[in-house]
């Protein structure tokens, strides 16, 4: 089952509704995800954690948070989507036993 909204309100909606899923993946503004998203995951803690970014600092620190709560970074890797200028996009793994 797939679910597409708002990072904030669809982690409310699902944590609400007791739901664990296998994986989620966010796909955040530059901003990346706000702590309540964090919280959200960890509360609802999937196996699994995809995590696409824009800005690769913002992601840094999620990924540091997502890591103080037991995930671990299993991969990471960075996408030129926009040839000729400087934008990339990173993805990364990350994985909970």
């Amino acid at each position: 089952q797939f679910f597409c909204a708002d990072a904030g309100q669809a982690a409310q909606k699902l944590c609400q509704e007791g739901n664990r899923p296998d994986v989620i993946v966010v796909d955040p503004p530059r901003k990346g995800v706000s702590p309540d998203v964090i919280e959200a995951i960890d509360t609802m803690s999937p196996k699994k954690v995809v995590y696409v970014s824009c800005d690769p600092a913002t992601l840094a620190r999620d990924v540091k948070l997502l890591c103080e709560r037991g995930y671990k970074l299993t991969h990471a890797e960075a996408v030129d989507l926009f040839p000729r200028c400087s934008h990339i996009e990173s993805i990364v793994c990350l994985t909970r036993d």
